[in-house]
């Protein structure tokens, strides 16, 4: 089983444009072909995000947590990098996926796109993913 981190973009687009390719990402894994890691950072940032842009009241903010915590790893990434010097927030996932053991990062960000691989792990859109997801998943 593949593991795959998804930026905060992707958790985003999948909750508010449910015929989205990010949509069908976030219902995948209870197919079993690949298994969601986050860290505590990304649900932070997911979290405040959606409470501050969107108004998520705190009740649904806490069952989106409950329903993240019941079906994805949780990381504690504890190795720290400086790859992404733009916006050094997008960091997070990397060490997310690094600390996991992540084969994929799904995100919308250009910083992320831009590097493509990392120790590995590759780095794609939805839209590439769910074109590859056969030979990404293999």
């Amino acid at each position: 089983m593949k593991k795959i981190v998804l930026d905060t973009n992707i958790y985003i687009s999948a909750l508010h444009f449910p015929q989205s390719i990010t949509r069908k990402l976030f219902d995948s894994p209870r197919d079993s072909s690949f298994e969601l890691v986050i860290s505590k950072e990304i649900i932070s940032e997911l979290l405040g995000v959606l409470g501050i842009k969107f108004e998520y009241t705190s009740e649904k903010l806490d069952l989106l947590e409950e329903l993240l915590q019941s079906f994805c790893e949780i990381i504690e990434p504890k190795k720290r990098v400086r790859i992404i010097k733009d916006d050094p927030a997008d960091n997070k996932i990397l060490e997310c996926a690094w600390e996991g053991k992540a084969d994929i990062i799904i995100s919308g960000d250009k910083h992320l796109l831009k590097i493509k691989t990392f120790k590995g792990i590759k780095i794609m859109t939805p839209k590439e993913f769910q074109e590859n997801i056969y030979s990404a998943l293999d």
